[in-house]
């Protein structure tokens, strides 16, 4: 067994046969009849050799001299040759023409289908910010995966168009949108192809990203939506907080966070390899701020509570942020308004906002001084910044 070199088999496939023939020979069972061992007499004692005396005390060691810092050198250039190896060997194999590959996007998307304890982390999130899309509302579900936006969208949207442009999610986003929607949706694999102020509402969940230029996007967004059009988003983003400890934010300094952002930096070209481009370590709010003028989100992390055992299950993507953009002029006085208190602030009930724009001002206005009231009595609660 393998010790014959097949036609074409390589010299190393040889050796590597010989040594599996030799393993699986040497863990065979024994014959039924085995031999039993003699049985030792004294006479056989008596011939073996006396013992003698260790000339070394055991507690020495008799590696010749130098051999202990040589042990020392190659145990770590051992770990960190195969590090080095990793960040060259990674990026360079899976760069960005390989993922273009179909090899790499149909594994890509099948490992997607594993991502249901994920999106059940962040369900809760993405119920609120989705609550804010009406009925009869054009949506483009920009980078929709496998779907997991489409269940939690309005069984009445005027429009439902994907933009993906992995073929082999493809099924799958037509079997959701047929059981939300009724109908097959329109799948196109580049924004670009989309009409100018064709869509309300732009989803936009773990897209940022993976795309190579951010502001590029976020400009096609702006083309795409009318006046008045929202952009909601869900990324996941490098950890917040302060960059570096200092003399005078050593007391409330958060280490944790430090060192996990540090380890964000370290692991982005191994994971844009791993997962078809995503970086962890970008600053998603400042792009989009710097597109957006009217803006709002919140920041929280997966799992939900920082300083929960489960804190590294979703390294190097735990912190999030979620919020929605407005494209101006706006559409109505109560459209700030219904984005503040029906997705910043906790407890609003957003079906309670009148249809009539003059009703939605005065609406407006009356939650304004609600919210001034609550603030001069230490209730606030929006938590968008």
């Amino acid at each position: 067994f393998g010790g014959r070199r097949a036609p074409g088999m390589p010299g190393p496939a040889r050796s590597w046969g010989l040594l599996i023939g030799f393993l699986a020979a040497s863990m065979a069972p024994l014959p039924a009849r085995s031999f039993s061992p003699p049985a030792f007499t004294q006479a056989h004692l008596n011939r073996l050799p006396k013992a003698r005396t260790l000339s070394t005390p055991l507690c020495m060691s008799t590696e010749p001299e130098g051999f202990g810092r040589r042990a020392l050198i190659a145990g770590t250039l051992g770990p960190l040759a195969s590090v080095v190896t990793a960040y060259s060997v990674v990026p360079l194999v899976l760069g960005p023409e390989m993922r273009k590959n179909d090899i790499y996007k149909a594994n890509f998307a099948s490992r997607m289908g594993e991502m249901d304890d994920y999106e059940k982390g962040i369900l809760s999130m993405k119920k609120s910010l989705f609550s804010i899309i009406d009925k009869g509302e054009d949506v483009i579900d920009l980078g929709a995966g496998l779907g997991p936006n489409i269940p939690l969208l309005p069984k009445g949207v005027g429009s439902y168009l994907a933009v993906e442009p992995n073929k082999f999610m493809h099924d799958r986003i037509t079997e959701r949108a047929q059981e939300q929607f009724g109908t097959a949706p329109a799948i196109l694999e580049d924004l670009r192809e989309v009409a100018t102020g064709s869509a309300d509402v732009i989803l936009c969940t773990l897209v940022l990203c993976s795309v190579p230029d951010q502001a590029q996007v976020l400009d096609e967004v702006l083309r795409v939506l009318r006046p008045g059009g929202r952009f909601l988003f869900v990324e996941h983003v490098l950890a917040s907080g302060e960059a570096y400890p200092a003399p005078w934010n050593m007391d409330g300094f958060d280490w944790g966070r430090f060192w996990y952002r540090i380890a964000q930096h370290a692991i982005a070209p191994l994971q844009a390899g791993l997962a078809d481009g995503c970086t962890p370590n970008r600053d998603t709010i400042q792009a989009i701020s710097a597109k957006f003028s009217d803006y709002f989100y919140k920041q929280f992390d997966v799992p939900a509570l920082w300083g929960s055992p489960d804190v590294l299950s979703y390294f190097p993507i735990g912190p999030h942020v979620a919020g929605v953009g407005i494209k101006r002029p706006f559409t109505s006085q109560g459209q700030l308004a219904r984005i503040q208190f029906g997705f910043c602030a906790s407890g609003e009930n957003v079906l309670e906002i009148p249809s009539d724009e003059v009703e939605q001002g005065k609406w407006a206005i009356a939650k304004q001084a609600e919210l001034g009231q609550r603030s001069a009595e230490g209730r606030a609660d929006l938590r968008c910044q």
